[in-house]
């Protein structure tokens, strides 16, 4: 087909004449040379000479600089073609480029130290679609794609395949989806949960959101695993899980997670002594409530099973060891919640002896409220918080709320609490309010702050510069992409995956180098401009600009040795300020799938030498540096001897040399003197 193309634009009357004279001749010798010379002329002209041409005042099929019939030059001019629609001889030169360079690559040398992103089977498959040829574009797409991964090549192959399927009606039914993770029904009382599950259809899965939030999907597929951790709160939380396949269907399923974060109530109504002479002996007397149900209930050690009741009665006969003063009395809920009670004997039934009271006036005093698990002005690492109380009251307690919830199952005089609370980074104020049924009531303010460990905050994660990106426009300089590196410079900061240098301090250190702008394109620049900010990694990119379209590359390299970390893309047309944001999002959401923050264990130690517990199943992978610590000892409050933290101690920075699929080896990268790498000690990427 090439040759009878070529030779269907070839100078015809010379080679007519040619043809005449020797076939004129009748001779066999004839023949041969007339094949001979036809032959020749094909091979001297490939590719006929094709001029640029105009179209609604712009100008198409141009390349820059000499066109020296290289691969280079007819991918340029084919992508300059394909621009102003010429898609017959756009086809023509990526056929050229093809048989000169066959596969598809990332910046692929030219001349020198020049290079290209060079996708010819890509943008074939692109001119197959816009021809309506949609199996042809399908066959150069996916050869495209087995090459090398590219945002466009995945965005245009589902378009085909969605043309494909629409065309043949091979969309007989909606999606289906697998929850894997939680099983229904579920109750718990955590924070989030991971839902987990596979998607399938029986064309291609294009979309799947869980709750509120979208699964990224780079490209269709007919069948797609997903995992997705979901924020909870309190009480029942619908998730809405949404498949979608490529046409459009859809297969919505909804998960009901229900979360209980109050502990059971116990009422205590009366430790008595039943051996006063011994002080052996003692009844126990109350109730456990929990609205969700009881799981169990322990008095010194005996366990008895609840089996899911909302109301167990507590009647118990103890007998206890001469001299032991105290009783424990656990209660577990179904969601997971413990209310414990520790009481002393001897004050508890010198007060029941005393007839109830507590030297207060009846009907006219609140309730008493005292708190355990947090204490006033306490600084915690921890996102979380226990706390449990008590509440006293010769009347009955009507009410125990904490930040305007009530918590309070069933009424009674003598009532303990539970409850998990969330801790926001900084200060986090706790009131509480109970009262009685005669009207009586009392609140108590309290505060935590909550200060995350070191490793945990913005500043130990990778510190990364994103360089200016080298830009290739085809046809006029459109300047759609302008820009793009402040937005993704933000959009790092926005998610604090990375520690994102302002860029300006790049441009306040090219001034004082009295260095120019392009020098901050050029890598080695980069990357020493990188080590004097003290980054960790630099953002390297390039964009190519068309004249409906953006596509950028990025590659996160890290400074001091050069390896490639990441390397994403992104590609978007009619792109306007509002696409642009959306790119440079969808960028930095892309490195930081690729580089997980992660946290294991150390496994097994040595001098600088270590095993982790997080191999490839974690997302890790080799090069990325991270941070040894060791938490230590409790540290306890000096004045209400409440556990509020763990003493931490940084070990040193370390870089993942090799990984397996559920483990990695790792060594540190910077003297830490006589320590030692030991197990259980804690390692985070950073």
């Amino acid at each position: 087909m090439q040759i009878l193309q070529n030779i269907g634009k070839m100078p015809t009357i010379s080679v007519g004449r040619v043809a005449q004279r020797i076939l004129g001749r009748g001779t066999v010798a004839g023949f041969v040379v007339f094949l001979t010379i036809t032959l020749g002329l094909i091979g001297c002209q490939t590719v006929p000479e094709r001029a640029p041409i105009e179209k609604n005042g712009k100008v198409y099929g141009t390349t820059k600089g000499s066109f020296r019939n290289r691969w280079w030059n007819y991918y340029e001019r084919a992508l300059s073609f394909a621009d102003g629609g010429f898609w017959a001889d756009a086809e023509l030169d990526l056929r050229q480029a093809i048989s000169q360079r066959k596969t598809d690559k990332r910046r692929a040398r030219t001349y020198g130290m020049h290079f290209v992103d060079y996708f010819p089977h890509r943008e074939l498959g692109i001119v197959f679609y816009h021809q309506g040829l949609l199996n042809e574009a399908l066959s150069e797409l996916t050869a495209s794609l087995a090459s090398v991964k590219s945002a466009k090549a995945e965005l245009y192959i589902d378009r085909v395949r969605k043309e494909l399927i629409e065309k043949d009606k091979l969309d007989r039914r909606p999606p289906e989806v697998n929850i894997e993770s939680p099983k229904q029904p579920y109750l718990t009382n955590a924070f989030s949960i991971i839902v987990q599950g596979i998607a399938q259809d029986d064309t291609f899965v294009r979309y799947i959101t869980i709750g509120a939030d979208e699964f990224r999907i780079d490209v269709s597929n007919r069948e797609i695993p997903f995992k997705a951790e979901v924020p909870l709160v309190p009480g029942v939380n619908i998730i809405p899980i949404v498949i979608t396949d490529l046409v459009g269907k859809k297969n919505k399923t909804l998960l009901k997670i229900e979360v209980d974060r109050s502990g059971p109530i116990i009422r205590i109504d009366e430790p008595v002594e039943v051996d006063s002479l011994l002080k052996t002996g003692f009844l126990l007397k109350g109730h456990a409530f929990d609205d969700q149900g009881l799981a169990e209930v322990v008095v010194n050690g005996r366990t008895s099973s609840c089996n899911g009741v909302r109301s167990f009665k507590i009647d118990q006969s103890l007998s206890l060891e001469p001299g032991e003063q105290r009783l424990l009395v656990e209660v577990l809920d179904l969601a997971g919640n413990t209310t414990s009670v520790t009481l002393d004997l001897k004050e508890d039934t010198k007060w029941k002896r005393e007839g109830g009271t507590i030297e207060r006036e009846k009907d006219h005093t609140p309730p008493l409220i005292s708190i355990r698990g947090i204490k006033e002005g306490q600084t915690t690492f921890l996102d979380q918080a226990f706390i449990e109380g008590n509440v006293r009251d010769n009347d009955i307690v009507t009410q125990i709320a904490l930040n305007g919830n009530d918590i309070l199952d069933r009424p009674g005089k003598n009532l303990y609490f539970s409850r998990l609370v969330k801790l926001k980074e900084g200060v986090n104020v706790f009131t509480f309010r109970v009262a009685d049924d005669s009207g009586n009531f009392d609140t108590k303010q309290m505060e935590i702050k909550r200060v995350p460990l070191k490793v945990h905050q913005v500043g130990s994660r990778l510190r990364v510069a994103v360089n200016a990106f080298k830009r290739a426009i085809i046809g006029s300089d459109q300047q759609q992409s302008y820009g793009v590196e402040d937005l993704l410079t933000s959009a790092m900061v926005k998610r604090s995956r990375f520690s994102a240098i302002e860029r300006q301090l790049l441009g306040s250190l090219l001034e004082e180098l009295k260095l120019s702008q392009s020098k901050l394109v050029d890598e080695n620049t980069a990357l020493k401009l990188g080590r004097i900010l003290a980054a960790d990694c630099m953002l390297l990119g390039s964009i190519l600009e068309r004249k409906d379209s953006v596509e950028a590359y990025a590659r996160l390299v890290d400074v001091e040795t050069t390896e490639i970390l990441a390397a994403v893309d992104v590609y978007g047309e009619d792109v306007d300020i509002g696409v642009l944001r959306t790119l440079s999002e969808g960028m930095e959401l892309k490195l930081t799938r690729e580089l997980p923050v992660v946290e294991g264990l150390i496994v097994k130690g040595g001098s600088k030498e270590f095993i982790l517990d997080l191999g490839k199943d974690a997302g890790v992978k080799s090069g990325m540096k991270l941070i040894v610590y060791d938490l230590g000892d409790s540290v306890v409050h000096p004045n209400s001897n409440q556990v509020i933290g763990r003493d931490f101690v940084e070990i040193g920075q370390a870089r993942i040399q090799s990984v397996m699929e559920n483990m990695s080896y790792g060594h540190i990268i910077e003297n830490i003197g006589g320590m030692m790498i030991k197990p259980r000690q804690r390692a985070i990427t950073r």
